[in-house]
């Protein structure tokens, strides 16, 4: 089985993969992950890799926690709080950047 966050508490669950299984993680990622919508924060350019901070997409503690591996820091999900919180923040900011 595989699971994203959608929104709150609520995943999305299946046992294929989805193409949100071919985004990597990235403390600096080039996709803002929000209510199970994938936006882009800047110009991506072609065969580029696409990236997003995993914390969005698990829960927290989650099973699947691991270690990034250019900061060594542990990726682990938020809050359904902070997930929501802040993502719908940075969606906000990149309307205003637009």
């Amino acid at each position: 089985m595989t699971a994203v966050r959608l929104l709150g508490r609520s995943f999305l669950y299946g046992d294929t993969i989805g193409n949100e299984e071919y985004i990597n993680h990235s403390e600096t990622p080039n996709l803002l992950y929000h209510c199970g919508i994938c936006l882009a924060t800047r110009n991506i350019a072609p065969g580029e890799e696409l990236t997003l901070n995993y914390k969005y997409f698990l829960a927290e503690k989650d099973l699947y926690a691991f270690d990034d591996i250019v900061t060594g820091e542990k990726v682990d999900g938020i809050s359904p709080e902070d997930a929501f919180s802040k993502s719908a923040e940075m969606v906000l900011d990149l309307l205003k950047e637009a």
